[in-house]
């Protein structure tokens, strides 16, 4: 049997995690920082996690409005909304 891009992708949403770091920090942080701190709790195997927590905060923020989780604070830094 042989998988497809699609059975490769990784559908796993990152967001849970990034939200406990951001709240456990209770300060604005960078995408990196974030990655760093997260570490291996990151439920993402991409060969890009960085572009993959990217993408999920920016959906989130896309799709959710002020209704999302966190906020973006300036390019590539974001806080847990209050």
């Amino acid at each position: 049997m042989t998988m497809t891009m699609r059975d490769k992708k990784d559908t796993r949403n990152t967001l849970p995690v990034v939200l406990e770091v951001l709240k456990e920090a209770n300060r604005p942080m960078g995408v990196n920082e974030i990655m760093e701190l997260a570490g291996k709790r990151l439920p993402t195997q991409s060969q890009t996690p960085r572009n993959v927590v990217c993408r999920d905060l920016a959906m989130d923020i896309k799709r959710r409005g002020e209704h999302s989780r966190v906020v973006r604070v300036r390019e590539g830094v974001y806080a847990a909304r209050a």
